[in-house]
């Protein structure tokens, strides 16, 4: 394990995810339901404890709605396993032909926190989330140095919600809906070369008294002027002293 490689799956793993919720907003509407205006939510990468601080203590700005997501675990999936020492070969490459072992499997588990003053825009957040989760969605792990991609499954686990209810006069309620996902990706070991032969080197039989000396155990061609197949061991000699095969293994 003294080589040095770094492929990018853990970070192109968490990327893949937060792009699933990229692209989501929330209307805002008027005292008779009109819709004033959209928000997009935004979506940071973040530890529980700073989301509750964007949430509850940076009253000074406008910080809702919002959503963070972080890691919560992660570990190997054993019932996903298939070829561990199997070679995939890579096709084209500008540095000779290498080969790339199968990926090991391993399942992140991430937490989604969104963050809301009112029921209805978490209620907009939320519909705009789980129907695609049926109960899991796919997106693509890509991976340029091996020229190929793997699908990988994201899998909604539950949800549950804060609402508090006993709040001072002075204070904004603020609502908290928590999701767990369950994302199945992978690892890479590194690429290795394949070896070429640079060398053949075929020996054959001189003559017929040559091949008397095959041995009785194994079959070899028929006729003068065939190759050994390896048949003899490095070096062996007839009654006279000469060798009679030799051969090189590269």
């Amino acid at each position: 394990m003294k080589q040095y490689f770094y492929y990018k799956c853990f970070r192109k793993t968490i990327i893949e995810f937060l792009n699933i919720f990229n692209d989501i907003r929330i209307a805002k509407y008027d005292t008779d339901g009109n819709i004033l205006k959209y928000v997009n939510v935004p979506i940071k990468l973040a530890p529980k404890a700073k989301f509750y601080n964007w949430v509850y203590n940076r009253s000074h700005e406008k910080r809702l709605p919002i959503m963070s997501t972080e890691i919560t675990g992660v570990k190997h999936s054993n019932n996903r396993v298939s070829g561990k020492h199997e070679k995939n070969y890579i096709q084209t490459v500008e540095d000779g032909k290498k080969y790339y072992i199968t990926p090991a499997p391993y399942d992140m588990d991430f937490e989604l926190k969104i963050g809301t003053e009112y029921i209805n825009e978490s209620d907009q957040i939320i519909e705009q989330i789980l129907p695609f989760f049926n109960p899991f969605v796919y997106t693509k792990l890509r991976i340029p140095e091996i020229e190929d991609e793997f699908n990988i499954k994201i899998l909604f686990q539950g949800l549950s919600i804060d609402n508090p209810t006993d709040i001072a006069e002075d204070e904004l309620r603020n609502i908290i809906w928590t999701l767990t996902f369950r994302v199945q990706t992978f690892l890479l070991q590194p690429i290795g070369d394949i070896e070429e032969i640079k060398k053949i080197i075929y020996k054959f039989y001189l003559d017929k008294e040559s091949w008397a000396y095959r041995s009785s155990e194994t079959e070899g061609p028929s006729g003068v002027g065939h190759d050994s197949e390896e048949l003899f061991v490095k070096g062996e000699k007839d009654e006279t002293g000469k060798i009679i095969v030799n051969y090189e293994v590269f």
